[in-house]
């Protein structure tokens, strides 16, 4: 699946409502603390109380600054341990086990390099299931290699969003709370990681399989038939990579929620946030990147232990509508990233509800 897709076609604003717009959401009060500042104006109040007003816009006014350079260090954060810890170390893994590889396959034909390749020399090779997995394998085990500093870079990049945003402390910064919450992604990954690998013993062979059948039947010498084997396998790094990219994002992803629901064992009101690279204020996408189903998920909050899920709208894939995710990514390469939310930052959000129900927002900053 594509990642990201360019339109010339005019994108459909989803903007926040103005402030003072009456809205209904299940836990009651949202619209009358949207129009309090409206209804003091006109209300009449003394010169002390509309200081008090003033007061309290230029404190919504401070957390959005200070949300919005939050949400800069996590994606600064999500992007370093992709982009520095785990590609690399999956990619030095998968190269250095390409030379042996191939060595590996000539010695299964050892005597028969300069031959031609007879019937049945496709199956043969298939029958070294380990040996055409040992890329694959390699990759992957490098990658588990990186899932601890991944997991502490997700409850980290909470840790300071809460500090400061939120301008407090938190359990995650309890040593024992912070490597209580690391082992659990570790065993997280652990899993993910032998899902991965059922599912390599089951599509390699196969997808390897049916191309140098082809070769077989043209009619090649071994030692070109070995080699179109290695590039065969050099040719779905491209795969490996969109796995790293997509699970690095889940694991990280993962990682904040655990560490958003802590914050919540002692902070009511708290909510996780779906945040892609979309301007708050606007609805406009940052790059050119942005997929449509981006600008419909943005902004969309949940509670804790809920889930995210994809409204009805013509901009995103029919298939991807109505299901639910606990948090990013829902696709192949997707680059949002969860953020704590509460409502008395001021920060757009919306909830889903059978309909959209902004909690928060305006058309202008404050």
């Amino acid at each position: 699946m594509a990642d990201d897709w360019d339109s010339d076609e005019p994108i459909e604003r989803d903007v926040p409502p103005p402030v003072g717009t009456e809205f209904e959401v299940d836990e009651g009060g949202i619209g009358e603390e949207a129009t309090e500042g409206v209804e003091a104006l006109e209300g009449g109040l003394s010169a002390e109380a509309l200081v008090e007003v003033g007061k309290v816009g230029a404190e919504a006014a401070s957390a959005s600054r200070r949300y919005e350079q939050a949400v800069r260090q996590c994606r600064t954060s999500a992007d370093r341990v992709l982009d520095r810890m785990a590609l690399p170390a999956v990619d030095a893994a998968w190269s250095a086990a390409l030379g042996p590889y191939e060595r590996a396959m000539r010695q299964v034909f050892s005597g028969r390099l300069s031959d031609m390749v007879q019937p049945g020399d496709t199956n043969r090779l298939l029958q070294q299931t380990e040996l055409l997995l040992r890329p694959y394998r390699e990759a992957l085990r490098a990658y588990h290699g990186t899932q601890r500093v991944i997991a502490a870079e997700g409850l980290r990049s909470v840790e300071d969003f809460w500090r400061q945003v939120a301008q407090q402390s938190s359990s995650l910064e309890n040593v024992q709370t912070h490597a209580r919450l690391v082992e659990m992604q570790i065993r997280h990954a652990t899993q993910s990681r032998l899902v991965h690998e059922n599912q390599l013993v089951g599509r390699v062979p196969v997808e390897i399989g049916q191309k140098l059948l082809q070769f077989e039947i043209k009619g090649v010498n071994v030692r070109e038939f070995v080699g179109r084997a290695a590039d065969l396998t050099e040719d779905q790094w491209w795969q490996m990579e969109r796995l790293v990219r997509t699970e690095t994002s889940r694991a990280y992803n993962q990682a904040q929620s655990d560490a958003i629901a802590e914050i919540a064992t002692t902070t009511p009101g708290i909510w996780k946030r779906w945040t892609e690279l979309v301007d708050d204020w606007s609805g406009s996408p940052f790059d050119n990147k942005v997929a449509k189903d981006s600008l419909v998920l943005h902004g969309q909050v949940a509670r804790v232990n809920g889930s995210f899920t994809m409204p009805p709208d013509q901009r995103a894939p029919a298939v991807m509508v109505g299901k639910t995710w606990a948090q990013p990514p829902n696709r192949p390469n997707d680059r949002a990233v969860l953020t704590p939310w509460m409502r008395e930052w001021g920060i757009p959000a919306w909830a889903w509800q059978g309909t959209k129900v902004w909690l928060s927002g305006s058309n202008a900053r404050a």
